[in-house]
């Protein structure tokens, strides 16, 4: 049996694998049951200028596929994955500024490797060009992915004044340091945009993604999927790929994969099989809040002293995990997500999805299903008595 000390370092180590900010582990990474990576990788590899929509809401595991897709396309491709949502305003952003900055990507200095490490001399000139073009005249040295970072208005505001030239010289920086493979950009982080910057990009300026010359995979906000130009959007990409809650009851295949993704990072040894059933059940089927609320219930168990996680950390945890609806969701949301899904406006489904309180899964028949986040239900029910009592007199 093990001491209190161990069992308190077997949680934290639980905890720490169970961080939904860190990218999973190769040790830990469990194949999705319709895994997303292996047809995407095959698709990009036939068509030289494939362009590929990746759409899905919060925490269902986008950002895990596209990991596992660039580990898979690594051997024969340079993968360009700028973190666009980090760097770039997404209330001003245009495919130029997302153009520029992924060309900027290759060469930036990192303390691991010196200065465009392995990059051509014509490389380094067209680099070196495109940073003189974003660089204001007698400011201090700077990289171009610095230039992003100092002052994204006037960065944005350059890049729209000569849109042309730095579209070409990007263009023209990317094929050199890609040479002599083929260049693959994944531009992830577009999920997060405003609906007005998704209209821009996705309606008034699609165009231009159309227009790159390299294989791209581009996410975007899962919202856009409910609106009528989405038609004309999905049109232009090679494929339109969705990412769904997985199916999260017994027996099902989403359960037994958010029952491994939980074990990989030790569930097994810090609460019983029936806790860890229940965890799954309120996560809804998707991968991040299932991670969420392990961790709050590993931290909630360190709190407490405990050896393993037991209900009352894990009741905690649930409470933990599901107060942010307390405060996001508005008297409207609350009577939206108690409708019929024939009756909600096209706003009110977007509004939900997006903050997570709706969840998008996939029926049995390969259908779409729209579904109240179990830790959201909670408070649906919550709500139930104070609304038929009424105020105490």
């Amino acid at each position: 049996m093990s001491t209190p000390a161990s069992a308190q370092h077997a949680l934290a180590d639980f905890l720490a694998r169970c961080d939904p900010a860190s990218p999973a582990a190769r040790d830990w990474y469990v194949e999705r049951p319709q895994p997303f990576a292996p047809w995407m990788s095959q698709a990009l590899s036939r068509v030289p200028t494939a362009k590929v929509l990746l759409v899905g809401q919060a925490g269902v595991g986008k950002s895990t596929e596209l990991a596992r897709l660039e580990d898979s396309l690594s051997a024969g491709f340079i993968i360009v994955r700028p973190p666009l949502d980090q760097i770039l305003d997404l209330t001003l952003v245009g495919w130029h500024d997302i153009l520029v900055l992924s060309a900027l990507w290759p060469g930036r200095r990192r303390p691991d490797r010196p200065p465009l490490a392995g990059r051509s001399s014509a490389f380094s000139r067209l680099e070196g060009e495109l940073i003189e073009g974003l660089s204001p005249r007698g400011a201090p040295p700077q990289t171009g992915v610095q230039a992003f970072r100092n002052v994204l208005k006037t960065v944005h505001e350059r890049i729209e004044s000569g849109r042309a030239q730095f579209w070409d010289r990007s263009v023209e920086v990317l094929r050199e340091a890609a040479r002599p493979k083929p260049i693959v950009l994944i531009l992830d982080g577009l999920e997060k945009l405003s609906p007005q910057a998704m209209t821009r990009l996705f309606r008034d300026e699609r165009r231009y993604i159309l227009e790159l010359p390299f294989r791209a995979v581009v996410t975007a906000p899962l919202g856009m999927s409910f609106l009528p130009y989405f038609g004309e959007v999905e049109s232009d990409f090679l494929a339109v790929a969705r990412l769904r809650a997985l199916s999260h009851h017994p027996h099902e295949p989403g359960f037994q994969f958010l029952k491994e993704l939980a074990n990989r990072r030790g569930a097994a040894e810090v609460m019983s099989s029936l806790s860890l059933a229940q965890t799954i059940n309120w996560s809804g089927g998707l991968p991040r809040q299932l991670l969420q609320l392990l961790a709050a219930a590993a931290t909630q168990a360190m709190i407490d002293g405990l050896q393993n996680v037991e209900r009352e950390s894990l009741l905690r945890a649930r409470r933990k995990v599901t107060e942010r609806w307390q405060y996001q969701l508005e008297p409207g949301d609350y009577e939206a997500l108690l409708k019929p899904d024939e009756e909600r406006t096209t706003a009110e489904r977007s509004r939900l999805l997006s903050l997570g309180a709706l969840l998008e899964y996939d029926q049995p028949d390969g259908g779409l299903g729209l579904g109240v986040n179990p830790l959201v239900g909670a408070l649906l029910e919550q709500r139930k008595p104070e609304k038929a009592v009424g105020p105490s007199p």
